[in-house]
């Protein structure tokens, strides 16, 4: 019994050392946060330093985004890199979206089309629009999967509605194009406007380009098809 009583001590000790831990750590995530909105660059550096070590994934990707911007620290890609694929492999969506751009981009890693897309996907797979927009890009285009419409008009449409303007504006162009999807003057010109609307500029442009393509009721149908969209939260676009 003794032997025991000791055992379940030595457990419950350890247990709250670490509760002790991770609660040293999110201070020092928090400290890191007030530093930075401070201007306080070098601090933050500090402290999400600290936090990162003892694996706080939302410190991890913070002190990526700090070397990235030389901020705190000099600039450095290897370093964002590091940081960020530390922070991606527990899951943080940010980073494996950021991680999946230096793939992309090569910056501070070796380019790789299909690195790129492995991360994007799972980014796009946690619900992250800008990933969902660039998986898109990638299935578009073929970059590091083969090109396939069907796969880039379904991401770029889960990004449309989630509002990402540049995926409203593709996905109009996929209707305006055939690829991917009949070919749709009516929701073509729909997504274009939403697009437009938003401040997109080549949105504009196709939208136009696509209203010569219908008539005034057509058109004032594809309108009324966008403010039903836009009103339903991007919950009725068909």
């Amino acid at each position: 019994m003794k032997q025991l009583l000791t055992v379940v001590v030595m457990v419950v000790s350890v247990l709250g050392a670490g509760q002790a831990v991770r609660a040293d750590a999110q201070r020092d995530l928090h400290e890191g946060i007030a530093a930075q909105r401070a201007g306080a660059y070098g601090d933050a550096v500090k402290w999400f330093r600290k936090a990162a070590e003892q694996g706080v994934a939302e410190a991890q990707f913070n002190l990526a985004q700090m070397y990235y911007h030389g901020r705190g620290v000099p600039q450095d890609d290897g370093e964002a890199v590091k940081w960020y694929r530390t922070a991606a492999e527990q899951g943080t969506a940010r980073a494996q979206r950021n991680l999946g751009w230096m793939y992309l981009k090569g910056v501070g890693v070796l380019q790789d089309d299909g690195e790129a897309v492995k991360w994007y996907r799972k980014a796009a797979e946690q619900g992250t629009a800008r990933a969902q927009y660039d998986l898109a890009w990638m299935y578009a285009n073929g970059r590091g999967v083969l090109q396939d419409y069907g796969e880039a008009v379904k991401w770029f449409r889960t990004a449309a509605e989630q509002g990402n303007v540049s995926a409203q504006n593709n996905l109009g162009v996929m209707y305006a194009t055939g690829r991917g999807v009949p070919r749709d003057a009516m929701a073509a010109y729909m997504w274009f406007n939403l697009a437009a609307a938003h401040g997109h500029e080549d949105a504009l442009k196709d939208r136009d380009l696509a209203a010569a393509k219908l008539s005034s009721s057509d058109i004032t149908e594809a309108q009324q098809m966008a403010k039903r969209c836009l009103s339903s939260g991007y919950k009725h676009c068909n």
